[in-house]
């Protein structure tokens, strides 16, 4: 069974108390909170007298807070992606440099050599 999934973007500050109550009977009270509702007509005529304020999408299953905060988290653990091994490199007075020199090397001249 479908569901519309509901995230109130904007606030309801200022709008009529017409669209406050319909926020209220989505369940829609703060910013950035999202509810799931059954698709029928009733909803989708409520999501409509409120559509500037709301993100809709739709979903196969109904998720609770927790699930959707587990979703949110990334990975454990990490990936190295590249290695960066030290490289030394000579300069034009012929003095050898690692990276810890060449950075503070780039602070006194300004030269981006990285």
């Amino acid at each position: 069974m479908p569901f519309f999934k509901v995230t109130l973007i904007r606030s309801g500050i200022g709008l009529s108390h017409k669209k406050l109550g319909v926020l209220k009977a989505l369940g829609l009270r703060k910013r950035m909170r999202t509810v799931f509702h059954d698709v029928n007509p009733a909803i989708a005529g409520q999501l409509m007298k409120v559509k500037e304020l709301i993100a809709l999408s739709t979903s196969d299953k109904k998720l609770t807070r927790r699930q959707m905060h587990e979703k949110r988290q990334p990975p454990t653990g990490f990936e190295v992606e590249k290695s960066r091994l030290v490289t030394k490199e000579e300069t034009p007075t012929g003095a050898v440099l690692d990276r810890t020199s060449r950075r503070s090397m780039n602070l006194c001249f300004g030269v981006d050599m990285i």
